[in-house]
């Protein structure tokens, strides 16, 4: 199971964020889809597979309010050993 960090939605204001961390001596690290993508080679994925944290079975949150315009930078997957 892994969920990540991604400029991949909205570069410029993950790039602030970066900074306000770096700034308080904290690293982020950041990655596109493609970049941990192969963190899961080998692997096999459990649907819906590497996606944008907030497709990742949504109907689990039963109750919870959802701004579908929200931006997310997240990324999220799970994977099985063959």
């Amino acid at each position: 199971m892994l969920s990540q960090l991604t400029a991949d939605f909205d570069p410029e204001a993950m790039a602030r964020g970066v900074e306000m961390y770096r700034a308080g001596g904290v690293t982020l690290a950041p990655r596109s889809r493609t970049e941990i993508a192969r963190f899961f080679e080998g692997l096999e994925p459990v649907e819906p597979g590497l996606v944008q944290l907030t497709d990742w079975h949504p109907e689990l949150a039963v109750g919870e309010a959802v701004d579908e315009d929200a931006v997310v930078s997240l990324y999220g997957a799970v994977a099985r050993k063959p």
